[in-house]
């Protein structure tokens, strides 16, 4: 009867305990480029980060920060991949001409020291720290 008790109890908890699924983030690309426009003086950086989400139903992103700045950003899901676009202008033209522009006389923007993605699961915030950009090739705009 003892043995029969402590069968039921156990098998009670197996039942009624659910079992804890983890929801795992992962950084899958962080890159940043520099683009320049069609006239001096116009230009921005651009960032794209990737992230993969499994057992993640509840995800949802709450805010986007590089170098400490919140950005506004584009977001775009397709399945458990994530893709967060961010384009920000550093400079632009105070000229209203519609000048070519022949050579890049532009200084290179520097990289981005750390970027994190604030978001909340469950009901908690937390936060992915992303430390490894990597630099694409500058574009020119015309």
């Amino acid at each position: 009867m003892r043995y029969f008790f402590f069968l039921f109890i156990f098998n009670f908890l197996a039942t009624t305990c659910k079992q804890d699924i983890n929801c795992e983030v992962a950084l899958n690309a962080a890159t940043w480029s520099n683009w320049y426009g069609g006239i001096p003086d116009v230009k921005g950086v651009d960032y794209m980060l990737q992230f993969k989400t499994t057992n993640c139903d509840n995800l949802s992103l709450d805010s986007v920060s590089i170098n400490e700045v919140i950005s506004p950003f584009r977001l775009t899901k397709t399945d458990s991949l994530w893709t967060i676009k961010i384009a920000n202008i550093t400079s632009r033209s105070s000229e209203r001409n519609q000048q070519t522009m022949t050579k890049n006389t532009h200084k290179t923007t520097s990289d981005p020291k750390n970027a994190k993605l604030y978001y909340s699961l469950n009901g908690k915030s937390q936060y992915l720290e992303i430390k490894n950009f990597v630099k694409e090739s500058d574009r020119y705009q015309q």
